[in-house]
Order: C-alpha cells, then sequence, then structure tokens
C-alpha cells in the first residue's frame, strides 16, 4: 500500500511479513482469549488489551492526513477489539 491505495496483490499475503503484525494478530487472540476467559491468563489478557488501545489509538491520528486514511480505517478493528477486551478484563473475577 502506498500513499493510501490499497493494492489487493496475493502475493503480499505470503512475501509481507504484515500478515503476522501485531496490528493484525492482536485483534485474532484477543477474541480467541474472550471466547475462553475461565480458562486464560487474565494479566496477559490486560496487558495485551491495553498495549492494542495505544497502538489503536495512536494509528487514528492517521484520519488527520488524507492519504492515510485507509490505514486509518484497517486499524479500527485493533481499537475496538482491545477496548473491550480492556473493559472486560477489569469486570472478570478472580
Amino acid at each position: 500500500m502506498s500513499h493510501g491505495v490499497f493494492d489487493f496483490n496475493p502475493m503480499y499475503l505470503l512475501y509481507s511479513g504484515s500478515s503476522l503484525a501485531f496490528c493484525l494478530m492482536t485483534p485474532v487472540f484477543l477474541t480467541i482469549m474472550t471466547f475462553n476467559i475461565p480458562k486464560i491468563n487474565i494479566i496477559t489478557y490486560r496487558i495485551t488489551a491495553i498495549i492494542g488501545v495505544i497502538i489503536g489509538f495512536y494509528n487514528m491520528m492517521n484520519f488527520q492526513n488524507p492519504k492515510m486514511i485507509n490505514v486509518a480505517i484497517l486499524h479500527l478493528p485493533l481499537l475496538f477489539i482491545s477496548f473491550y477486551a480492556m473493559i472486560r478484563s477489569y469486570r472478570i473475577k478472580n
């Protein structure tokens, strides 16, 4: 992706490191952990969620740059799922 334009070349899924990036994998990990709440480590869940909120919020600053709005949109699931997991982690009774 250059200058805010999506490039949907399927080879990027195999040869790019973006499929394993924190921004893409954290919502997946947090969702899996949310479905397994009684059996997870709450501290790991909470710390991952807090870091996800920080990085997601930081990437929302891309909405200020018209060329980077697509990047900000791609980080919305990170922000929303991490925020939900963070709130949920404080409501779990040990």
